[in-house]
């Protein structure tokens, strides 16, 4: 604290003292020269009446007029021979009138067709104020001093208790907080703190989580195969072992399809921010999916040509594809017989429905159903069990084109995916 108070302190005295430096100068060019003239102004009309006063009165009345100037007067007058003054008489040559000290109000004034000078001051009238000045003034700094450093005690207090914050999330303490009240707040530092806090705290957590649930996906088809393989290493039967060979060779495939779909949500969750879309035919995505994928051939997908204003709409070919294709697989594995896509489209939105006629998903699990490696349906089975990173992989596709997904009910008995993005 106590450096950031003494190079504070400095860097404000240097700017103060450069100012006044500035001042100075400028007071010593400028503003002397307007201060002598605005004294000989000030004056002027005294040093008439005085000249007025000698050539009306003789020498005698003139001399007993000056001695009787009253003494308590904050003018005082004294009158001089020009062969007495303290400085060269030559400054006469030019102007009748020299002022000797502007600051004080000491001015000399010749009389005419006359030796005698006249000085009026030097003043005594602003000295206590002065004197009073001179102290104010000398307090000055120790004052700002005294309020620089309170407010940077009180600054580093603050900073102090985002720092102790800091540390102990550093160590692991991921529920650690800061207060956002006023006396605590140091701008919009300590909700940016607990914003970070939370994300971090979210992050690990998801990581975490995505961890042990990698460790059980893996688990399951490694024991398979190591079951399979001891199967096949005490088998003699060559049918039997061709078997075993075929299924430890299914759950090869199964492991290569988990690690790309582990690939695929750790690229999207890395980098979930939206991107510079380019317009391209939604009606030709939404065909291609269908045609590509090898969907159940007992299920009936419905879905009817599009207007051509759909034709222009902003989204990434690939991403949304695998998108659209994750949404339909996993509705063709939970419907009856049928699934129906429809698309809704305005100024502001693009809207993209999925609709089957299954058993349809609770509310409570309708939030849940998005994070990696939940279902609702936990069965191993490689006919509905999954990996449970489709739909988690559609949420951050959506996240990608500034859009969402939710769900809905279905208007023909089961659940309604809904794929939203903006139009523009």
């Amino acid at each position: 604290m106590t450096r950031l108070f003494v190079s504070f302190y400095v860097v404000l005295f240097c700017l103060i003292s450069a100012y006044s430096f500035v001042a100075d100068m400028s007071v010593e060019t400028w503003l002397s020269d307007m201060m002598v003239i605005d004294k000989t102004n000030d004056y002027i009309g005294a040093f008439y009446l005085m000249e007025n006063l000698h050539k009306s009165l003789d020498e005698q009345a003139f001399d007993k007029a000056i001695e009787n100037f009253p003494r308590q007067s904050n003018t005082p007058l004294k009158m001089f021979n020009i062969n007495n003054i303290d400085f060269d008489p030559k400054l006469f040559d030019h102007d009748s009138i020299y002022v000797a000290d502007e600051y004080n109000d000491l001015l000399y004034y010749r009389f005419q067709d006359s030796d005698l000078v006249v000085r009026i001051g030097p003043m005594d009238t602003y000295e206590p104020l002065t004197e009073y000045q001179y102290w104010y003034e000398s307090g000055y700094y120790p004052f700002l001093a005294l309020g620089i450093f309170l407010w940077v005690l009180l600054f580093h207090t603050k900073l102090k208790r985002l720092d102790k914050a800091a540390i102990e999330l550093g160590k692991g303490n991921l529920s650690v907080r800061v207060s956002q009240k006023g006396r605590h707040r140091v701008g919009k530092l300590n909700h940016s703190f607990n914003l970070m806090a939370t994300q971090i705290e979210l992050l690990v957590q998801g990581h975490k989580n995505l961890t042990n649930a990698v460790a059980h996906e893996l688990r399951t088809p490694m024991a398979r195969i190591r079951f399979q393989l001891d199967m096949l290493y005490n088998e003699q039967e060559n049918k039997q072992r061709q078997e075993y060979m075929f299924g430890i060779s299914d759950d090869l495939n199964e492991l290569s399809d988990l690690v790309d779909e582990l690939l695929t949500f750790a690229k999207f969750d890395r980098d979930p921010i939206a991107t510079q879309l380019q317009q391209n035919s939604l009606n030709t995505c939404i065909n291609n999916v269908i045609r590509s994928r090898h969907f159940n051939s007992q299920v009936k997908i419905n879905y009817q040509q599009q207007s051509t204003k759909y034709d222009l709409v902003p989204f990434e070919p690939k991403n949304l594809e695998r998108a659209i294709g994750n949404l339909l697989t996993n509705a063709q594995k939970y419907t009856q017989d049928t699934v129906n896509i429809h698309i809704k489209h305005d100024r502001k939105l693009t809207s993209i429905f999925i609709d089957d006629n299954g058993p349809g998903i609770p509310h409570e699990s309708r939030v849940d159903i998005f994070q990696p490696f939940k279902r609702l349906d936990d069965s191993r089975t490689r006919e509905t069990g999954g990996y449970g990173l489709g739909l988690a992989i559609v949420k951050q596709i959506a996240i990608r084109h500034g859009g969402s997904v939710s769900i809905d009910e279905s208007p023909i008995g089961g659940a309604r995916f809904i794929l939203s993005w903006p139009s523009k």
